[in-house]
């Protein structure tokens, strides 16, 4: 298991002094890399052929990440089958468990895009036995598209794609400042359908029902699924 304390400093956040969810990702992705090169599951001369892929996340927060807090950030892997890596975070503040994260990874040629077996990159899987709940599988809204998103250069990572973590910026800005002023989150679940390449435009369904928000991003094909649920902050 590897532990890593992190203080939420001021850029962290957004206009209410909560940790941004973008960021709190980033973080995640962060430290679960730095799991893969401490357990073999990735090595640096691995770099611009094999990747490991994250496809479905969902998290959840049982307490708020404000500014200057200090955290620490946990994760493990969690048993395998043959393409299908789960991996496990905790967030922990103050002593306590204040957030769970569940993901799924798989290992990609980058120059195919397509998912290779780890033992085609030379990787020994780890003996790991213990398994967890599985990210959420979401259903595709089938509804109308009412939003439309261009991707410029900021949104971009190392691969020329959007980065994932910007759909979550994304639906934050669709959701608005109004909302977000008086609602905190308490559950995120995301399935990553298909990258979106630089330039595209992206085009957006969003639901409301109540405290809990639905996205589909569509750039021909289903993009991203989104869901997240919300709490009053006098609730």
């Amino acid at each position: 298991m590897l532990k890593q304390p992190y203080h939420i400093h001021y850029d962290d956040c957004d206009f209410t002094g909560h940790m941004r969810i973008d960021r709190l990702f980033a973080h995640l992705g962060d430290v679960a890399m730095q799991d893969s090169l401490n357990t073999g599951l990735y090595r640096n001369d691995m770099y611009g052929q094999y990747g490991w892929i994250v496809s479905k996340q969902t998290l959840h927060l049982y307490d708020e990440l404000m500014h200057d807090d200090d955290i620490i950030l946990t994760t493990e892997g969690r048993k395998p089958s043959s393409v299908i890596f789960p991996r496990y975070f905790t967030i922990q503040k103050d002593g306590k468990v204040v957030g769970e994260a569940y993901s799924q990874w798989t290992l990609v040629d980058l120059k195919t895009r397509r998912i290779v077996r780890v033992k085609s990159a030379g990787i020994t899987i780890p003996d790991v036995t213990e398994t967890m709940t599985p990210p959420e599988r979401l259903k595709s809204l089938g509804l109308p598209v009412t939003d439309h998103y261009h991707v410029v250069y900021s949104d971009l990572d190392m691969n020329g794609h959007m980065n994932n973590t910007q759909y979550l910026r994304v639906a934050y800005d669709l959701i608005g400042v109004d909302y977000l002023k008086t609602h905190h989150l308490t559950k995120l679940s995301i399935n990553y359908e298909k990258e979106v390449p630089a330039g595209a435009c992206l085009d957006i369904a969003m639901k409301q029902d109540q405290d809990h928000f639905s996205f589909e991003g569509f750039v021909d094909h289903s993009c991203f699924l989104l869901e997240m649920s919300f709490e009053g902050q006098n609730d």
